[in-house]
């Protein structure tokens, strides 16, 4: 399985929140793939890694309000194509793909990165993104690289 990446298009000039929601570009997959681990923060502290600049989330699955939410490959995120900040890493319902695995419990999962907005951070919810937030996967920072926990 080859790691990929997909930018959705930005949707004004410059940086936009469109450009920081990333997913796997996934072939169709008739039942979620083998080997895919279940999230949860509390097991998983070193889930998320870095190869010199580039963020990597393994595949990953979480279980949440009687759905399967699932990153069917590794998604890595280049760090130095974004502004430098401190990102939230936060697991999306990605509404933006087509995910044609029958099973009606099963969606895909996508990856936002957010950045604060003044005391607030952004959220997935508003546009122009409107997917709906699963789970703060942790945060990132873009200069120091380093990963901390949510």
């Amino acid at each position: 399985m080859a790691n990929s990446h997909c930018y959705y298009g930005s949707v004004a000039h410059g940086e936009a929140l469109a450009n920081r929601l990333f997913g796997a570009v996934g072939r169709y997959h008739a039942t979620t793939p083998a080997g895919i681990r279940e999230y949860s923060p509390s097991r998983e502290p070193r889930f998320l890694s870095f190869a010199r600049s580039t963020l990597h989330i393994p595949p990953f699955l979480i279980r949440k309000w009687g759905q399967v939410y699932v990153s069917p490959e590794a998604v890595d995120i280049d760090l130095e194509r974004l502004p430098a900040d401190l990102y939230r890493i936060v697991a999306v319902h990605n509404f933006r793909m087509e995910y044609c695995n029958p099973r009606l419990d099963e969606c895909l999962a996508g990856i936002f990165l957010a950045r604060r907005n003044g005391d607030v951070w952004e959220q997935a919810e508003d546009p122009p993104i409107e997917c709906r937030t699963i789970e703060v996967l942790g945060h990132v920072d873009s200069v120091a690289i380093r990963i901390t926990p949510q």
